[in-house]
């Protein structure tokens, strides 16, 4: 008769196959959004709360940064009157019911290769002063426009915005989306099509479980049968 001892080896090895299979889908943090064929690098340990919102570990005083992306199915003039206008309409957001609020800060820069708009403003909360940094990237093939907002108490911006401004360097448009710029390629990720890639590893490896089961149980058999015929002749 074959020992526990044996299955519970082959079974082990079996789950060697598995287990990759699993750890792979483990390990994808990349967020990556198919409809519209978009995809960024969250920072490190920041857990996702709502869709496109990622915050990170919660401090003893209570507070934690936050990284969301959204999108306006418009174009954002970010020229230098339209960017003014922005500035207005940024500060008017957040005039009402906060103190002190005012625009601090604003420069150009390049994402995914496209010319971009960053902002930043500060108000005073009920308990610190707060800051808010918002990119904007629009698309003109795509005729929409990407915001990131990054927010954190002024204490801990300068810390949160290095890798706030890590994910939004890694932002990047799917091969099976839009192509708009030198950016346009990255490795699928944890959307539905690598969902679907991973749960196939998977089924893989649970295939391979089943024929190292069923070999095994067909050599013992064979053994078994083999062992009466040569009792019977004896």
């Amino acid at each position: 008769m074959f020992s526990k001892n044996r299955w519970l080896k082959i079974i082990g090895c079996a789950l060697l196959v598995v287990a990759p299979c699993i750890g792979a889908a483990a390990q994808d943090t990349r967020f990556t959004n198919n409809q519209y064929g978009v995809a960024f690098q969250p920072p490190s340990g920041w857990a996702p709360t709502i869709l496109v919102q990622y915050e990170g570990q919660q401090r003893p005083d209570g507070g934690h940064p936050a990284l969301s992306l959204s999108a306006d199915d418009h174009l954002t003039d970010i020229s230098e009157e339209g960017t003014n206008k922005l500035a207005d309409d940024f500060l008017a957001e957040f005039s009402e019911g906060f103190e002190d609020a005012k625009i601090i800060g604003r420069r150009k820069l390049l994402v995914a290769g496209l010319d971009a708009l960053q902002m930043d403003l500060s108000f005073k909360g009920d308990e610190a002063v707060i800051q808010i940094r918002r990119v904007f990237v629009p698309v003109k093939q795509q005729n929409r426009t990407y915001i990131f907002t990054l927010s954190d108490s002024t204490d801990h911006f300068n810390e949160s915005a290095a890798a706030g401004d890590n994910a939004v360097a890694s932002f990047a448009f799917l091969q099976t989306g839009a192509q708009t710029g030198p950016a346009a390629v990255v490795p699928p990720a944890s959307g539905v099509k690598s969902s679907a890639y991973n749960l196939m590893l998977v089924l893989i490896g649970l295939a391979a479980l089943a024929i190292v089961v069923g070999t095994a149980y067909l050599l013992t058999r064979k053994r078994r049968d083999a062992g009466s015929s040569e009792h019977i002749r004896g």
